[in-house]
Order: structure tokens, then sequence, then C-alpha cells
């Protein structure tokens, strides 16, 4: 994929002009490639290479105002302290385990836990658990809980390790707590993808991977820690004026 047009050094009478890029030379003297946006750009020898300049300039900004949009690992923790909640972050190799703690008895109030796995479609946050222990109810109440904290903590860890998306199942263990979940997990911006049964053939790949039925929900990496962002930065926000 051709990103910065501008350090291209053209020849037009090169032979190997058609080689060394990513486009086509054809007979009108226009080289045609596409961007990141998946445009396509038509560069010509007079005034391509500034065109193409403007066009990854341009992309280049977009990119670094969509970054500082996002909340960060560092931003998550400051805003859990709000809630005298320290959060914790532990890797090895693809798996991490994030841990709450209660900011004053140092206790674990919660766990999340799972891995970064290499797929097809690109790298994937796989979230195997979360978990919250009898203490979490004594804790202050956060913005939409202890487990979104913790949450947010290992996507914006998945969306710095490269990740394109995440993916979870929604344990069915009672029909009335499913059903919470699940709508709990849509309100964070996942979605439904597949409903692991355990009836059918289909089902056992699922079912090995996540040992249980229930439903299988995947959100886009960046959708998701945008939309979780912009509600963890009006807690920064908040926490600033009182300072």
């Amino acid at each position: 994929m051709f990103t910065c047009p501008a350090s291209i050094s053209w020849q037009m009478c090169s032979s190997n002009a058609c080689r060394q890029f990513p486009g086509r030379l054809n007979e009108g003297r226009e080289f045609s490639l596409l961007t990141r946006t998946g445009r396509p750009l038509q560069l010509s020898p007079c005034q391509g290479l500034s065109a193409g300049k403007r066009e990854s300039q341009a992309e280049l900004e977009s990119s670094e105002k969509f970054t500082k949009e996002l909340i960060s690992q560092t931003e998550v923790k400051s805003a859990a302290l709000t809630f005298n909640i320290s959060l914790n972050l532990e890797t090895l190799g693809p798996f991490f385990r994030a841990r709450a703690f209660d900011l004053h008895s140092k206790e674990v109030i919660g766990v999340a836990q799972g891995c970064v796995k290499i797929w097809t479609c690109g790298r994937i946050l796989h979230l195997d658990s979360i978990r919250l222990s009898s203490l979490s109810i004594k804790v202050k109440r956060p913005l939409f809980g202890i487990a979104f904290l913790l949450g947010a903590l290992v996507v914006c860890h998945g969306y710095d390790m490269g990740c394109v998306k995440a993916e979870l199942l929604a344990i069915k263990d009672t029909d009335t707590y499913h059903s919470k979940l699940v709508r709990y997990y849509l309100r964070m911006g996942f979605r439904s993808v597949y409903e692991v049964t355990g009836e059918t053939l289909e089902d056992i790949p699922h079912m090995l991977v996540w040992g249980g039925v229930g439903t299988r929900m995947d959100a886009n990496i960046e959708e998701l820690l945008l939309k979780w962002s912009s509600a963890l930065k009006k807690v920064l926000q908040s926490q600033k004026a009182s300072m």
C-alpha cells in the first residue's frame, strides 16, 4: 500500500517504474495508485507529486486528530482513581490480565483476561472473561461499573497492539441473566453475530474456544474505543474542574 507519495523519486524514462510502485503507468503518462482511504489517485509527471503530498498530509492530519479523540490506558487509569479504583494491566506474550483494586484496602475487586490473536482479518482482541468479586459491591460505583473500566483498559491495550476487532461470548447461565448481559454489551457498542446453543455441529468450535453457550458478540476496536472515550473524557474533565 502506498502511503507517502512525496517520497517518490520519479523517473518517467525508467523501465523500473511499473515494477517499483504499486500502481500503473499508462500511455497518457499518468501514475494511478490507491490511497489508504481506498480512493484512486491520479498523478501526472508535473503535478502528481504535489497532489500526492497534499493527499498524504490530509490523511496524516485526519489520523492524528482521530487518535487525539481516543482515550489512552493512562487516562483510563486516571478516571478509575476518581472512584477510588486502581487498575493494573499485565501481559505475557499475547495473553493479558487486567485487575481492579480497591484503592484503600488494596483488595482485588475485578479481573478481566484474554489474549490478542492473529486471524485472517488481522489481529483480534479476544475477551475471555470479566469477573467481579463480592467486594466490588462496596466500592463507589463508577460510570457503567467496574467492568466498564476493566473493559476500557483492555480495549486500549488491544488498540495499541493493532487489533481491528474485539470478540466475546455473553455466557448463558440463566435466561434472565443472559438477556441482561446481551443488552449491556449492546449498549457498550458490541453487536450479536452468532447464537451458540450447543445443538449443532457448527457450535462445537465455539464451545471449545469459549467453554459454554451464549451469544457471540463482536465490535470494531476503533468505534468501540471512540464511543467509550467520550464518556471517560467527561469523567476526567469533571475531575480537573473539581481540583
